[in-house]
């Protein structure tokens, strides 16, 4: 019985260092988020949120959750922090923040056009045209992207 309670007692030790270490991870990347609010696409902060997300110390639910929780311009952290990932290559968290800004605020101009541009490299055209074609007053930039989309061209 006794080998039991102190098995216990050790699980639930290692449970509580687990959650301490969960915890700190969150709040040192909700330090972070703040400091990319902050600084936008300057500083480190972004850069080492994408090693965190690439070595998998952090999910991307996790980002989300700590953005949701830190960060008041959510749409515009996410929009970053999506175009760091892409241009670091670590596309699997691409996708998810951009849908989660544009879960945030469909009608963004930046969300829209981040996702347009990502499914057009990601070859998918009639996905990115759809949202292309929901920002309103669009620039020559995505008229040019729209165009090059419809008539098969890969230029970006």
């Amino acid at each position: 019985m006794e080998e039991n309670r102190l098995f216990r007692n050790t699980n639930n030790r290692d449970e509580s260092a687990c959650k301490q270490s969960m915890d700190e991870k969150i709040n040192e990347l909700k330090l972070m988020l703040k400091e990319v609010e902050i600084e936008n696409s300057s500083g480190n902060s972004l850069e080492n949120i994408v090693i965190k997300l690439n070595n998998l110390e952090v999910s991307d639910s996790d980002v989300i959750d700590a953005i949701i929780d830190a960060n008041r311009d959510r749409e515009k952290v996410l929009n970053l922090l999506a175009i760091k990932c892409f241009e670091n290559r670590v596309f699997d968290f691409v996708i998810p923040f951009l849908k989660q800004a544009y879960k945030i605020n469909d009608r963004n101009t930046d969300t829209l056009y981040n996702l347009g541009y990502v499914l057009k490299v990601f070859g998918e055209n009639d996905m990115a045209i759809s949202y292309l074609e929901k920002i309103e007053n669009p620039d020559s930039e995505v008229s040019e992207l729209i165009d090059n989309i419809k008539n098969g061209s890969n230029e970006l």
